[in-house]
């Protein structure tokens, strides 16, 4: 009798498990940055036009629009991430933004235009901010720094929203149309940002959609591909053209007829504007990163250089003529050590690669720098995710970087210093060119991103139509 009823007990309880596992994701989740919530909305997966209707007032011509499909829940944070939690990130770490590293500074608010000068950064972005005001100031490299320590700190993976997704999102996740979109209430003024959760919020509970800041996406800018895209993220430019960033949700800076869902803007990611902002995104599932130690150490942006240690006295019966001999060839040894030493840093060490099946495919050259790898392969993996294994202090973690080409390699933040890399894998579907009218389908790596000018300015231009796009259709980044 006692072995059924331990049975019976056994049974009841798989059945809870099993009950309490198939229960939905809650529609809300509050993270605690260290003491500092983060609220997490759930957005339902759907199909929904993304762009707008050709009638709509002050559409661009790059809007679409073209049915697309999240196949997976995934949730926002329920308003664009603010100062206060921004500054709970730098307070802990020491990280410093790249407007205050840069020399140029950044692009902040003086008589109602975006004006650069030194000086200007999220903490100084030349209107007056709470901590409930979103951050702004912040490039698209510091954002992921944010996220690779609040992933750390939360043990959830967070990243930036796709395009696709954020769209999904503004619209309630629903089929809401572009043209009846809410305005953002109350409406924003030239003078600055409002609170993060001012105003009226849409269908799903967010804030901040439309009329605050521009909000950094994980796509790289370029005009939509076919209809009937799932889970579209876009990894590379389109031929000719540099990358840049999207970014969506109109600024406060911009008309009332950009307070659309279906609006584009876009920038180069070290663009640092005092109406450039982003929300956090994560997966309903996605696995929850080795936890990051606390704090961070700050980044060494100019380490300083090897000393060497001074020279004894020397005999002051030696021979002079001897000295001024030995001492110079004794330089141009230490010179020419000191110059294969930096041949050999610079080429790193060489790493296996891998595809998604576990097969070997390459080899990449990756050497530790800082808080951070200088990843190097060939030209053919530009544009590429790549998913890095890397230890440090003692735990194993992971990156997921798109890989960018150039004659140093890309580089990849870790946050922990002397990383080392124990895996690298790649994506196992390559980039595809989407044909126009008349053309027939090909492979194509892109070459070198254009490298970015140190003057960033606020850039609202709309590119030419182009028949070739360059898209991918991954599913949403996870890093």
């Amino acid at each position: 009798m006692r072995r059924r009823s331990g049975g019976l007990a056994v049974a009841l309880a798989w059945v809870s498990l099993g009950e309490a596992l198939a229960q939905p994701a809650p529609a809300r989740q509050d993270l605690d940055l260290g003491g500092v919530a983060l609220t997490m909305v759930r957005v339902p997966r759907g199909t929904f036009t993304q762009g707008s209707d050709p009638t709509v007032r002050g559409r661009g011509e790059d809007e679409g629009p073209r049915a697309v499909e999240v196949t997976r829940d995934f949730y926002v944070g329920e308003a664009p991430v603010s100062r206060g939690q921004f500054a709970r990130f730098a307070d802990t770490t020491g990280y410093r933004t790249e407007a205050e590293v840069g020399t140029s500074g950044g692009s902040g608010l003086e008589g109602g235009r975006l004006v650069q000068r030194a000086g200007f950064s999220w903490r100084s972005p030349g209107f007056a901010q709470s901590d409930e005001h979103p951050v702004v100031l912040v490039t698209a490299t510091d954002a992921e720094r944010f996220l690779a320590w609040a992933s750390g700190v939360t043990g959830r993976r967070l990243r930036l929203p796709t395009e696709a997704e954020w769209e999904l999102a503004c619209r309630g996740g629903g089929e809401a149309p572009d043209a009846r979109d809410p305005a953002p209430s109350p409406a924003p003024s030239r003078d600055g940002t409002t609170p993060a959760r001012s105003g009226t919020a849409n269908g799903l509970g967010l804030y901040g959609l439309l009329g605050q800041v521009h909000q950094w996406t994980a796509d790289i800018y370029g005009p939509y591909g076919p209809s009937g895209a799932r889970d579209p993220w876009t990894l590379s430019p389109p031929p000719g053209e540099p990358a840049r960033r999207v970014l969506r949700g109109a600024s406060f800076l911009r008309e009332g007829r950009h307070w659309r869902c279906a609006a584009r803007s876009r920038n180069t990611p070290g663009t640092r504007n005092a109406d450039n902002g982003f929300r956090v995104a994560m997966g309903v599932d996605a696995p929850a990163p080795v936890p990051v130690p606390l704090p961070l150490p700050v980044p060494n942006l100019d380490p300083p250089q090897p000393t060497l240690a001074p020279d004894e006295a020397p005999d002051h019966g030696a021979d002079s003529a001897l000295l001024c001999v030995v001492l110079p060839a004794l330089a141009l040894a230490l010179a020419a050590l000191a110059l294969l030493a930096a041949v050999l840093l610079r080429r790193g060490t060489a790493v296996p690669l891998y595809d998604r099946s576990g097969r070997r495919s390459g080899m990449v050259r990756v050497r530790s720098v800082g808080d951070g790898l200088w990843v190097r392969g060939d030209a053919g993996l530009h544009g590429t995710p790549l998913r890095i294994t890397w230890t440090a202090a003692g735990r194993t973690a992971e990156s997921d970087v798109v890989y960018e080409h150039s004659s140093r390699g890309q580089f990849v933040y870790t946050g922990l210093a002397k990383p080392a890399v124990q895996r690298v894998v790649h994506g196992d579907r390559p980039l595809v060119m989407v044909p126009g009218p008349g053309r027939t389908p090909r492979r194509q790596h892109h070459g070198p991103h254009a490298s970015h000018s140190n003057v960033h300015s606020h850039t609202d231009t709309h590119s030419s139509h182009m028949d070739v796009h360059a898209h991918t259709h991954y599913d949403p980044p996870a890093y």
